[in-house]
């Protein structure tokens, strides 16, 4: 036998085949972190949304915004996601409420964002985020 030479074609096809399984591997891990992403990205969204619809419901049902009332049951709504956090603001945006995940900017700091609003917050009285 002889012993393959540094630019014998066993060697090439092996480095080919090589950089193509390489190549191939990349391209299956970009698809499977692209779709992995959209669905956790999605799957925030829709928590959100359903998040928005209950504090919606919750202020709806105490009918004073800036009652106790209003502030247990947001306070329970809240129980269990350490992810999240809550500022509940009139049209003159003053706090009424402010409660949810410990390490949340506080509300009198906040950077806002282009639209009037904290990033990543919603408007309650038109649905739009």
């Amino acid at each position: 036998m002889r012993a393959m030479h540094a630019g014998s074609l066993g060697r090439r096809l092996a480095r080919w085949l090589a950089l193509l399984a390489l190549a191939g591997l990349a391209l299956t891990c970009l698809g499977v972190y692209t779709a992995t992403s959209l669905s956790l990205g999605e799957r925030q969204a829709e928590t959100l949304r359903q998040k928005q619809l209950q504090v919606r419901h919750l202020v709806a049902e105490t009918g004073v915004p800036s009652s106790g009332a209003l502030k247990h049951k947001l306070d329970d709504a809240l129980v269990g996601r350490q992810d999240l956090a809550l500022v509940l603001a009139d049209a003159s945006e003053q706090v009424l409420y402010a409660g949810g995940a410990a390490g949340a900017p506080d509300p009198c700091h906040a950077v806002r964002g282009r639209r009037g609003h904290w990033p990543g917050t919603g408007n309650l009285d038109s649905g739009r985020q």
